[in-house]
């Protein structure tokens, strides 16, 4: 998930670019106790809580096309709300631009298709309800 960066992956350890706004976490030992999780995924990245606690940031499965963060790769380019201490470098929007054409290649090497656009409509996301966050965008609800 981080190869097609190449040295510019190390300036994620030299930066702060990510932004992360859980509060809970996996800890990197869970990865040694939990062989189900082992034999699954790769642990591509650690990061550390303001408290120090160390987490595991992002993972890549081993045998399928699959990867995930922990932290927001879009906020950089998208929540420009104060108080949030989100990079805005240009640097930072560049680094994570990455991972927005990484997601879209991989969802066009799917080529499951919903077939007659009236299909579509039945779940498109316009369906459901919306909550406003007050600048952190909109929020969908499925129930």
């Amino acid at each position: 998930m981080y190869g097609g960066l190449g040295e510019e992956a190390m300036e994620f350890a030299k930066n702060n670019f990510t932004y992360n706004s859980h509060s809970l976490a996996v800890a990197p030992a869970t990865f040694d106790t939990d062989k189900g999780l082992a034999s699954f995924w790769d642990v591509t990245a650690l990061s550390q809580m303001p408290n120090g606690t160390h987490f595991v940031a992002s993972i890549e499965a081993k045998s399928y096309p699959i990867f995930a963060t922990q932290y927001h790769p879009e906020k950089p380019s998208e929540l420009w709300v104060d108080g949030y201490h989100v990079n805005h470098s240009w640097e930072s929007i560049q680094i994570q631009e990455h991972f927005s054409k990484l997601f879209v290649s991989m969802a066009r090497a799917n080529k499951n298709t919903y077939g007659a656009y009236a299909d579509y409509l039945k779940h498109d996301i316009s369906n459901y309800k919306v909550l406003d966050t007050t600048g952190l965008g909109p929020v969908y609800v499925f129930e």
